[in-house]
C-alpha cells in the first residue's frame, strides 16, 4: 500500500515515477482533492492515518509488525497517533 497526499491528477507521473525507481505496489491511493489549493485545506497525516488503518485492520505481517513509513516527522507521530500502528520516519530514525 502506497498512500500519498498527492492529487489524482498526478497519478500517471506518480506510477511512472514509481515504475523508474524499481518501486513495486499493489494499492496507490492517491489524495481525492481536484486542486492543491483543496488539498491543503486537508489534515493530510489523518488521510494518510485512515488509510493505512484501514489496510492494517485487514492484513497482517507475517512475520513481525505493520509498519507505515512517513519521510515527514511531524506527520509520522500524527499517523501513528490516530491509526495505533507503528510508523517510522527514515528522516530522522523516529519509530512512533
Amino acid at each position: 500500500l502506497i498512500v500519498t497526499a498527492r492529487i489524482e491528477r498526478y497519478r500517471e507521473d506518480t506510477e511512472n515515477w514509481l515504475r523508474r525507481h524499481g518501486i513495486a505496489w499493489q494499492r496507490l491511493v492517491m489524495h481525492p482533492a481536484t486542486t492543491l489549493r483543496e488539498r491543503q485545506q486537508e489534515d493530510i497525516a489523518a488521510f494518510k492515518a485512515w488509510h493505512y488503518s484501514q489496510w492494517a485492520s485487514k492484513h497482517k505481517a507475517r512475520p513481525g509488525p505493520t509498519i507505515f513509513c512517513e519521510s515527514e516527522d511531524r506527520q509520522a507521530r500524527r499517523i501513528a497517533q490516530i491509526s495505533k500502528h507503528m510508523v517510522i520516519c527514515p528522516h530522522t530514525a523516529g519509530v512512533y
